[in-house]
């Protein structure tokens, strides 16, 4: 298996960063995905462009406002390994 960690330190506080990452909208930051479903544990959201699902991913874990993991699936690229973000 093959990790790869990055981080980076953003302007912003925990509460705002949090928000960016959970509510509804295109993010222009995330490929103009929007986030479609409810982020919670167990869970099973879809990353729209337009009507479109470019991904899908269930939520393994949620620690608002300071840890979101998810096990995702690209649907544009089906065998593809099945990451896991922890944002």
């Amino acid at each position: 298996m093959t990790e790869a960690r990055h981080s980076l330190e953003l302007p912003a506080t925990v509460d705002a960063a949090w928000a960016a990452l959970v509510a509804p909208g295109v993010r222009r930051w995330y490929y103009d995905v929007a986030l479609d479903g409810e982020v919670a544990p167990g869970a099973r959201i879809r990353w729209l462009r337009g009507e479109t699902a470019l991904e899908e991913s269930e939520v393994l874990e949620v620690e608002a406002p300071r840890q979101l993991r998810l096990r995702s699936r690209f649907l544009f690229a089906p065998t593809s390994p099945r990451p896991t973000r922890t944002w």
